[in-house]
């Protein structure tokens, strides 16, 4: 397997550390605070992890949809992520999740 997702409640950071070893494993996206009925006005994201050269999770483009809290919620990620692993880049079409995670 090269590619997992899934919708999760648990932090982006505790997902990295369970998924560090599966070497073959190059992209992992997460689904946080996201269920199908929430549609475009509520507040979730997508977070797709890929492997730098290193061959640590570095890479990191955040999905947003409508995100009228996503401060609050995406402040557990942020965290969580620097204690895991050092983040090479990060890309989102919203430029304020992009300087949020600098």
């Amino acid at each position: 397997m090269k590619t997992f997702g899934l919708t999760t409640y648990i932090i982006a950071g505790e997902w990295l550390r369970r998924t560090q070893p599966l070497a073959n494993l190059t992209t992992l996206e997460l689904r946080r605070w996201w269920s199908p009925i929430q549609g475009p006005e509520r507040s979730h994201y997508i977070l797709r992890f890929t492997r730098g050269k290193r061959g640590q999770w570095s890479k990191l483009d955040v999905g947003t949809a409508g995100r009228p809290h996503f401060d609050i919620m995406l402040v557990e990620d942020i965290e969580s992520i620097h204690r895991v692993t050092k983040l090479e880049s990060v890309t989102s079409p919203d430029p304020e999740v992009v300087e949020a995670f600098r």
